[in-house]
């Protein structure tokens, strides 16, 4: 029995900015563990990135310093000798390569399939370009890159049984190069496919001719794609070469000297134009999906777009002698100041009834109006907001009841149950009044329209 199911082993040199990201996201699709070999000169700056998740009893990655700057094929040669037998199936990316397993987005469940009918299961590269960026931006790569090449690349990455490995025979006889593929040092027996349930066969002879000529037979490239690829996010700036060839070329990282080309011949613009043909959300669209999980966590919805009502002109029915400000119009802008205090911001007197008012100061589309309790542990005293209307004018005399809470149901400011209102459709209007619907105070923390 092994530790982990499915692992990555991945080196990393100058990855410092962006190596929580590719972990947050592979660990989002159900990779159980990471193997990561940095290759920095000074590892220091990228184990300190990770010191959160290189810690305590079950460690998520695996952390290895590999000093000796670009040998890539010996770093991962000393992860299948040395920490491969931990693990049942096995992927080799690098830091600039998310794999996109389309419409499962868990590698658990993608593999259910596959796992009876094959030992190396072949995904092929999809490459994105610059999106027009002449140095990279800060920040998420999976948010800011969206387009892509039109064509899938004839390169692969496998995920691999380790079971299936001869690791004494890949360790001597494995070339540079075999984790896009396992050539000769695998048998005849081992069953190797690709996402369509395709034999691998004669792929890599001849390559890349036979390989093209299997990806461009009818619609195979678009069914691939539908299922799952590598999105390879190469070249995310128009200076990411120089970045390659000044990040080093020494041992297996020797094949960058055929980027510095593109540069010398005055052809960049265009090479990267051709990585950047297709607009392709899928990524982006679940990054930004995971990222939400902070607002599905909190006490109280994500706002839908800015607080309309701040720092608007307001007005009350009146003060009284607990009252915050000595005119009805201060005390009631206090409501729209997004100050909380968890306690009241306004008071008005004993009215029958008290009322509140904001001018949005023109007409605006209301889709949603949040009112915030008083959460100082009276039920007695917050319980007087209970019931009430909410109103809407265009000018601030003719007004509309849009909503009406007829029940004694109590609601909370910052204790996490403010009473929230959504208009169905939005509505559109410049004024918005909350009257009580019965004599009584108006005293609230704040209220926030969007």
């Amino acid at each position: 029995m092994t530790k982990y199911k499915f692992s990555i082993a991945a080196c990393a040199r100058w990855e410092t900015k962006n190596i929580l990201e590719w972990v947050a996201y592979h660990r989002s699709i159900g990779f159980d563990h990471i193997y990561l070999y940095c290759n920095d000169d000074d590892p220091t700056e990228l184990y300190e990135c990770l010191m959160p998740i290189l810690t305590g009893k079950d460690p998520y990655i695996t952390f290895v310093h590999y000093p000796f700057q670009g040998f890539q094929a010996m770093m991962y040669k000393h992860y299948l000798k040395n920490y491969s037998h931990e693990t049942e199936w096995l992927m080799f990316l690098d830091i600039d390569e998310f794999l996109a397993l389309k419409g499962r987005d868990n590698i658990h469940s993608f593999m259910r399939p596959y796992e009876q009918i094959c030992d190396a299961l072949y995904f092929n590269w999809i490459f994105f370009g610059n999106s027009g960026f002449v140095d990279r931006p800060e920040g998420s790569v999976l948010l800011q890159y969206t387009r892509r090449d039109r064509w899938v690349n004839h390169f692969t990455k496998t995920i691999t049984r380790k079971s299936a490995l001869d690791i004494d025979l890949v360790v001597s006889k494995g070339e540079a190069g075999f984790w896009h593929q396992w050539g000769a040092v695998l048998g005849a027996n081992m069953r190797q496919i690709n996402v369509l349930g395709d034999v691998i066969g004669n792929y890599y002879e001849d390559f890349p001719n036979k390989a093209r000529e299997y990806l461009d037979f009818e619609d195979r490239q678009a069914r691939i794609l539908a299922i799952g690829a590598v999105y390879h996010y190469a070249f995310r700036s128009e200076k990411d070469i120089a970045r390659r060839l000044e990040r080093g070329i020494a041992g297996d990282f020797h094949g960058q000297l055929a980027f510095k080309k593109v540069e010398d011949e005055g052809y960049l613009k265009a090479f990267l134009e051709n990585f950047s043909q297709v607009e392709d959300v899928y990524l982006r669209d679940y990054w930004a999906h995971q990222r939400e999980g902070g607002w599905r966590a909190s006490i109280v919805p994500r706002p839908p777009g800015p607080n309309i009502a701040l720092g608007k002109p307001a007005t009350q029915s009146s003060v009284s002698e607990w009252s915050r400000e000595d005119t009805p119009e201060k005390d009631a802008s206090r409501l729209v100041s997004g100050q909380f205090s968890g306690w009241y911001n306004n008071h008005t007197n004993l009215d029958d009834p008290p009322w509140w008012r904001v001018d949005l100061e023109k007409h605006a589309t209301v889709q949603e109006i949040r009112i915030y309790n008083r959460s100082d542990g009276d039920p007695a005293i917050s319980g007087r907001s209970a019931r009430f209307a909410i109103q809407t004018s265009d000018d601030g005399m003719l007004w509309s009841t849009v909503f009406e809470k007829n029940d004694q149901i109590s609601f909370d400011g910052l204790g996490g149950t403010p009473f929230i209102w959504n208009a169905s459709p939005p509505i559109t209007t410049r004024f918005v009044r909350i009257v009580n619907l019965e004599p009584g105070y108006i005293h609230l923390d704040q209220v926030e329209i969007y």
